[in-house]
């Protein structure tokens, strides 16, 4: 059952609801990732950009959330793999869309005890958007003080060392676009006024000017991100011309024209309607990794094959590693970490939905 917002009729008279109806009025029916992007972005209405959304307060948790288990073997992994490429010297650790900071924050704990000489020399580049949660991030490394910056865009990082980066539920938050197969033609779908002053998918008038699946039955639906793969060309151009690695987690598939409706919106840890108050509560869609992976390739970088979540925290010793912190601990806390060892890995969970891909130079 989504949250019950008592002011929700005064939302859609005001804010970003009252601004979209207008913009529709003015110029007719946006693309669905047009607005998605003012549902998360906007400056003054924007999801991301009033809000804290994680937690148990929130509307959603992230892996890092859940344990500093997730962090800790993700970090091992990362350094392990900084020093396969010879230790470069002054690495950049980029973090994209990091939350409240708990995974840089992980992250950096290991490598003060695991690699003093990464420590020392290397430095944190969080890449947000949302003025909430960098607020949230300076409180959660306000330890690190120093070695702290943030940038609005992949665009502004350091553009002469290496880069260490991480994109953990970054690329699902990105504008997709719909295109829905009718009459045996692809329309791409908007969003129009609908009932009550609400919202309602519609299909626009335009032809759409990229290739598309071909025999897709009437219904179907495809889903593209473009800013997905701007970023990732950006990225991997980078990576090349630099050195370093990233690592991607996301939920999402591994098939280039899979077909199907993945836009969702979720409202205190439940599906909701992403229609129902625009820019009051969190809207993605499953990441295609193999559109980044092309992408990746395309750059002349290499990509690892795309695996499960549960198969990578598996292969990278999670559950030895939480078998050793559950030795140490008290057995409330070794039941905690049992059952998110359980949450991360397990098929039901985010195990098999979550999946993982790498690239380096």
């Amino acid at each position: 059952m989504a949250r019950h917002h008592p002011d929700s009729k005064n939302k859609r008279d005001a804010g970003l609801a009252a601004l979209l109806r207008e913009k529709i009025a003015a110029e007719g029916p946006v693309a669905v990732a047009d607005y998605m992007e003012l549902c998360l972005a906007h400056p003054s209405y924007g999801y991301y950009m009033t809000r804290d959304p994680f937690g148990t307060r929130g509307d959603f948790t992230t892996a890092p959330e859940i344990s500093q288990v997730f962090g800790e073997i993700i970090g091992t992994f990362l350094l392990e793999n900084w020093r396969d490429m010879g230790a470069p010297e002054k690495p950049a650790f980029v973090e994209l869309g990091p939350g409240r900071g708990s995974l840089t924050a992980d992250i950096w704990r290991i490598a003060e005890k695991a690699a003093p000489d990464f420590y020392e020399q290397a430095d944190i580049h969080l890449v947000e958007i949302s003025p909430v949660l960098k607020e949230r991030q300076r409180e959660t490394l306000a330890h690190l003080k120093g070695k702290v910056s943030w940038h609005d865009s992949i665009d502004d990082l350091p553009q002469d060392r290496p880069l260490i980066v991480m994109a953990n539920e970054f690329f699902d938050a990105l504008p997709i676009r719909q295109f829905v197969m009718e009459k045996g033609a692809w329309r791409e779908r908007g969003v129009t006024t609908g009932k009550n002053k609400g919202f309602a998918f519609t299909l626009l008038p335009e032809k759409p000017e990229m290739d598309l699946p071909k025999r897709v039955k009437d219904g179907g639906v495809f889903e593209y991100c473009p800013a997905a793969e701007a970023i990732m060309q950006k990225l991997a151009a980078k990576i090349k011309a630099q050195r370093g690695l990233c690592l991607v987690i996301d939920y999402g598939h591994d098939d280039e024209w899979a077909i199907g409706d993945t836009l969702q919106a979720l409202s205190a840890h439940q599906h909701a309607d992403p229609l129902w108050d625009p820019g009051e509560r969190d809207i993605t869609a499953h990441v295609n990794f193999a559109v980044l992976r092309k992408a990746v390739q395309a750059a002349g970088v290499y990509a690892t094959d795309v695996i499960t979540q549960g198969d990578f925290l598996r292969s990278i010793g999670i559950e030895e590693y939480a078998g050793n912190l559950r030795r140490q601990a008290r057995p409330e806390q070794a039941k905690d970490l049992i059952l998110a060892v359980q949450r991360l890995t397990s098929a039901s969970e985010m195990g098999r939905l979550f999946k993982v891909m790498g690239l380096s130079a």
